[in-house]
């Protein structure tokens, strides 16, 4: 490992040619690149190390398996680890992808219409690149299971942009079309650059762990925002560092000093390297020739004593490949550029230990119970012998052990004795099974040992489902954990990116198609602040629990009208689709133009939806006519009641004034009565009417209804 004291010999050394501002930056990248190797040599980069071991179905170093007492001893590894790692992608894989449809994205103010406009393009956009520019599904299963292996997932997002130059001569020709040559007699011509656009897209780089540096004492919430430094060591062959030089791009250097200084990182995690190449020679150190050699830059963020962050690149820690500047100005993403994700929250520590990590020492625990069951195996069925000193005795052959062969002794009976081994024990076999239980409930996997291990429930449907619901809440917190940290951060950068470089016309010509958006797509319209969400929340990582909590809600809102005219059919489609394993079902529905091609074919006219509309409207006036004509029988009814018992009123009282007879009284008591009995009736037959009214209009509401449901009955036809 090359010393700090070495690191700053080489500086002073090759420091000589740049100014002395440039010397105080590369002193400071040295030692902070420095202090950080030495923190993760010695805490962080073992563990990785035994973590990547155990990934492999590998003993840790330093086990007792690979020591010398052990090399004639059983010392498998159980694969419990690489199945449980296996088993979380594929619970990250169901969840993620299983439908189509990546992502959704919207707008901060649900009312500002360009901000809808815009969630709209950028979900078009970003909906394509995740499917044809970017190789998400690898970056995704490989970040998470990254998370599970080293605790941190590390990646870079970009703007890759990539031309080819090539220039070429454009011979001169007279005015007869002959070409024009010097005193010499050569053709003159003049020189023509062009340029090739080799790529013009957004790309994600995963990062390998050792390959990035931040300090370990910074918020374990936002390592990146908060750390003092940001060191991504880059691993580059010496003719591409060449070409950066030959463009302009970096400061001019001899291959032989970037060479010299680029191979000063081949001994900082070398051990990670080697463990994950599980015994290969390291693939960095492959090509040793001048122009295909692996050599390590340097991309170095640092705040200064201001708060302002500088970027620049060196080779190693002694050439300066560019000059210091602002990151805003070197980086329009600034620190966003990286993004670092967990799986396993551990407050206060930067680094968290992986799922591995923590199931290490049960690992280790199962495996010796494994490997020493199998010893004691061998030992009953290959004894151990114990042999008299210098007795004649064919030691070869009782070592072979061959079925049916002999042994050559001198006294059989005296010569040799079998050691008797009593067999393993049924103990062994059960605390092999509860320390695979424990390690499932630790990793949040289920498998099938923990089905035979729970005896008492294993007999019973609901106790599976039991046992699988545990085991699937502790997936969704890592998978969760996951998303909010690394996933969604990740995308809302690219839209950045889409937002500052995309000019593919063709891409933007298909995302407006997609969109249904045919208007002029301007930077304001990209610039817009939106909000992105990965189609994935608590309770998905089994698909069938996910289908039927997805239809139980639709089951419900069906009895509700006004709820089921705002439901999407398109999208209730793709997503039971998707969770049938069908991916987004587009091949299953038929569009607009299919179904009517349809109804042609077999005989049915076109449903004219005007038509439709006209019959309800003339039903609808025809109710209104029966309304106004009840109404005005009602007026009649009641002017008529008014002007007999006016009528009747004038008549009692010029009997009473009279007052001729008691006769008369009687009769006009009598009047009286028949008067009140009259308006009796009268009154019955007005309440009557207003019920008649009364149904009338609700049988016209029920109509309004009948045509909202209508509407709806055909959005059901056409899901």
């Amino acid at each position: 490992m090359t010393t700090a004291a070495e690191e700053t010999e080489v500086i002073e050394a090759t420091s000589g040619a740049e100014t002395n501002e440039d010397a105080v930056w590369l002193q400071r990248a040295q030692k902070l690149h420095a202090n950080s190797t030495d923190y993760y040599e010695s805490s962080l980069f073992p563990n990785w190390s035994d973590n990547v071991r155990n990934f492999r179905n590998e003993h840790a170093s330093g086990s007792k398996y690979t020591s010398d007492a052990y090399k004639h001893r059983s010392k498998i590894f159980r694969p419990k680890t690489r199945s449980a790692m296996r088993n979380l992608d594929a619970t990250a894989a169901a969840a993620l992808f299983t439908n189509d449809d990546l992502i959704a994205i919207r707008g901060i103010d649900k009312n500002n219409k360009q901000q809808e406009a815009s969630a709209k393009i950028h979900q078009a956009i970003l909906q394509h690149r995740l499917e044809v520019s970017i190789p998400w599904f690898l970056t995704v299963i490989g970040a998470y299971q990254d998370t599970n292996v080293y605790g941190v997932c590390i990646s870079r997002q970009f703007w890759d942009y990539r031309v080819a130059k090539k220039t070429r001569i454009e011979r001169e020709f007279d005015e007869d079309g002959k070409p024009v040559k010097d005193e010499d007699g050569l053709p003159l011509g003049s020189e023509v650059i062009t340029e090739k656009v080799l790529a013009d897209k957004p790309a994600i780089d995963l990062l390998a762990p050792e390959n990035f540096r931040f300090d370990p004492a910074c918020d374990w919430r936002d390592p990146v925002g908060t750390s003092p430094y940001l060191i991504e060591i880059i691993p580059m062959y010496a003719g591409e560092v060449m070409a950066m030089m030959e463009q302009g791009e970096w400061n001019e250097h001899t291959i032989g000093s970037v060479i010299a200084h680029g191979t000063q990182e081949q001994d900082a995690s070398q051990s990670v390297r080697s463990a994950r190449e599980s015994g290969r020679e390291d693939s960095t150190e492959v090509n040793s020739s001048d122009e295909y050699a692996v050599v390590w830059a340097r991309f170095n963020i640092i705040r200064d004593e201001e708060g302002i962050d500088y970027g620049f690149y060196t080779m190693g820690s002694g050439l300066l490949l560019t000059d210091p500047v602002p990151l805003e100005d070197f980086e329009p993403l600034g620190r966003d550029r990286y993004r670092v994700g967990i799986s396993e929250i551990e407050t206060h520590r930067a680094h968290p230990a992986s799922k591995i990590e923590l199931a290490r020492p049960l690992t280790e625990m199962s495996n010796d119970v494994t490997n020493q069951r199998l010893d004691n195996v061998k030992l009953v069925l290959n004894k151990r012998y114990a042999i008299r000193k210098n007795s004649g005795i064919d030691l070869a052959a009782l070592m072979r052990n061959v079925p049916g062969g002999g042994v050559i002794m001198d006294d059989v009976n005296n010569d040799f004795k079998i050691m008797d081994t009593p067999d393993v024990t049924q103990s062994s076999y059960v605390e092999q099974d509860r320390l695979s239980v424990e390690t499932d409930e630790l990793l949040g996997t289920f498998s099938q040992a923990s089905v035979q291990s729970n005896r008492s429930l294993n007999e019973t449907v609901g106790g599976m489902n039991l046992m699988a619901s545990g085991a699937n809440q502790v997936q969704e917190l890592g998978l969760r954990t996951f998303i909010e940290t690394w996933v969604e951060p990740v995308l809302r950068t690219l839209i950045k990116l889409e937002s500052l470089y995309e000019t593919d016309e063709i891409v933007l010509a298909l995302a407006a198609g997609d969109a249904e958006m045919f208007d002029q797509i301007d930077d304001d319209l990209m610039m817009q602040d939106l909000v992105v969400k990965v189609n994935v929340g608590m309770g998905n990582t089994d698909p069938q629990q996910k289908l039927k909590r997805f239809l139980e809600p639709l089951s419900i809102v069906k009895d509700f009208p006004e709820f089921i005219e705002k439901i999407d059919f398109l999208e209730v489609g793709k997503e039971v689709f998707a969770l049938s394993g069908q991916g987004d079902g587009s091949r299953f529905m038929l569009t607009d133009e299919k179904i009517q091609e349809r109804k042609e074919a077999q005989g049915e006219g076109p449903e004219d939806p005007r038509i439709v509309v006209e019959q309800m409207r003339s039903e609808i006036k025809q109710m209104e006519m029966e309304i106004r004509q009840l109404e005005a029988e009602q007026d009649g009814i009641l002017r008529q009641m008014k002007i007999e018992a006016d009528k009747e009123v004038a008549m009692a009282k010029i009997a009473s004034d009279q007052k001729t007879t008691l006769t008369a009284l009687y009769e006009n008591l009598g009047i009286k009565r028949e008067t009140e009995e009259r308006k009796s009736q009268l009154e019955q037959a007005r309440i009557q009417t207003q019920r008649d009214i009364a149904a009338i209009k609700s049988k016209y509401d029920n109509l309004n209804t009948l045509m909202r449901a209508k509407n709806v009955q055909r959005g059901f036809d056409s899901f």
